[in-house]
């Protein structure tokens, strides 16, 4: 028997190989000498007789209807979100970080049944093939990116939720999707309850739309680290929901899925070959050699062997230079506030912007007025927010923050929430402006401070 060794280089940070057999493909007839000339219809008929003498219709030899068939969507078979499911998404989620590494450009929704009883759980799980398909419509409708996956989760009350990621850069197509998918989700459980004939929203059924609306819980967020450590916590670790599966009668058709657009950015960015080998010596002889090498340069590593058939799967994490370049880049150099309680103050003060900024309405009011997306979207990159509230500053953040005050100063009239940004930022650029000699950055432009000077605070503007 011949086996093949393939070996598969994710678009981030995974090598998996794997040792198996060749796969025989089913030979053609005509390679087992069976002749591949159709057999004559009258000859598949009992004693040979013809429909309506020498003619005879194709759709009077259909008996498929007269058998209850059901399709794979509804085999009524339990489903489950095993590891494959799980690597799946995570390929998924670590090809967008691959594509597009601004995390703000990432919208992640989340809903929720509002309903209490076991009938609800059921008729949105009976359903949830459905409310996706109409939940990608409603999408695509509004935004023309395609790159996108879902995972539905289960609370511990047994009821379904899912949770929906899509790339979207453009900020107004953001807004909204965020202002409109309330609406849609209430939609969407109308049309549920449509088509099963059970309510959903348990003792509030008798409320109106309105009051129903603004009870549903929905959530949409932007990613501030990546896509890949966002999904992380939820198949794995300890917000990993999935364990559940088997403890419930109520489970969708299918648990997650993923675009093909995206599935086929996924393949694009995987580098796969496969070696054959005539025999499991030669084959095992070559596996053990990559995996040897491959464990002495990987941060994390595992073998395993098949629990059906001969052959064993390595998977190896590791960090390329590219990528040590970006976790260097996060370990910020922290200011002491202790030895700079100024800085300190400059710091908390930007903080207290930046979370104006990141309110949707601030956010809304800033791009009607035609301000830079780029620079509003560092101004809402959560790696740069975190970084100003543990206690350090990033260059880019700093002049994103000079240009939003001198495009805000030459626009009039201002909303009261944008006239008070305005004046902090002013604040903001004075003590800069005094102080920005006794400022370096370093190769990754996080602040560094001189350990001889503090800032100087000078008299701020009222």
């Amino acid at each position: 028997m011949e086996y093949q060794i393939k070996t598969v280089v994710a678009p981030t940070t995974e090598i998996r190989i794997t040792l198996s057999p060749v796969r025989s493909h089913r030979r053609k007839d005509s390679d087992a000498g069976v002749s591949s000339s159709p057999v004559p219809l009258p000859e598949l008929l009992p004693n040979g007789e013809c429909l309506s003498g020498e003619s005879y219709d194709l759709a009077l030899l259909d008996i498929r209807s007269e058998f209850r068939t059901v399709c794979r969507g509804h085999s009524y078979q339990r489903t489950q979100f095993g590891l494959a499911a799980r690597r799946r998404i995570m390929q998924a989620a670590q090809a967008l970080d691959a594509i597009d590494p601004v995390p703000s450009n990432y919208l992640f929704l989340t809903a929720t049944l509002p309903g209490n009883d076991n009938w609800a759980f059921w008729a949105l799980a009976e359903h949830s093939g459905w409310v996706i398909d109409r939940f990608k419509s409603w999408l695509s409708k509004r935004s023309p990116s395609r790159l996108e996956f879902y995972v539905w989760e289960l609370q511990k009350r047994g009821a379904l939720h899912f949770h929906y990621c899509i790339h979207e850069p453009s900020l107004e197509i953001r807004e909204k999707i965020r202002r409109e998918f309330r609406e849609e989700w209430v939609r969407l459980l109308g049309g549920v309850e449509k088509l099963s004939g059970i309510s959903l929203w348990g003792k509030y059924a008798e409320w109106g739309l309105a009051d129903r609306t603004a009870l549903v819980q929905v959530d949409v967020q932007e990613v501030r680290k990546s896509v890949g450590a966002y999904m992380s916590g939820y198949v794995a670790g300890r917000r990993n929901k999935h364990w559940l599966d088997k403890r419930i009668p109520f489970y969708p058709k299918r648990w997650f899925g993923v675009s093909r657009t995206l599935s086929s950015k996924v393949k694009e960015l995987q580098t796969v070959t496969v070696s054959e080998y005539a025999n499991y010596s030669g084959a095992k002889s070559r596996f053990d050699e990559e995996a040897h090498y491959l464990e002495a340069y990987s941060d994390k590593s595992k073998i395993y062997p098949h629990n059906v058939g001969r052959g064993e799967t390595g998977v190896f994490i590791f960090y390329t230079s590219n990528n040590n370049e970006i976790w260097e880049s996060r370990k910020v150099p922290l200011i002491n506030p202790k030895q700079f309680p100024n800085t300190s103050f400059f710091l908390r003060s930007i903080h207290k912007c930046l979370v104006i900024i990141w309110d949707s309405e601030t956010t809304s009011e800033i791009s009607k007025l035609n301000f830079s997306k780029a620079q509003l979207a560092v101004l809402r990159d959560g790696l740069y927010m975190e970084s100003v509230q543990r206690g350090s500053l990033h260059q880019s953040t700093m002049v994103a923050l000079e240009a939003l005050s001198l495009y805000l100063g030459s626009r009039q009239p201002l909303s009261p929430v944008l006239q008070q940004l305005s004046k902090e930022l002013m604040n903001i650029c004075l003590i800069w402006s005094a102080n920005n000699q006794d400022v370096s950055w370093n190769k990754h432009n996080w602040m560094i401070m001189q350990t001889s000077t503090d800032f100087w605070l000078p008299n701020l503007m009222v």
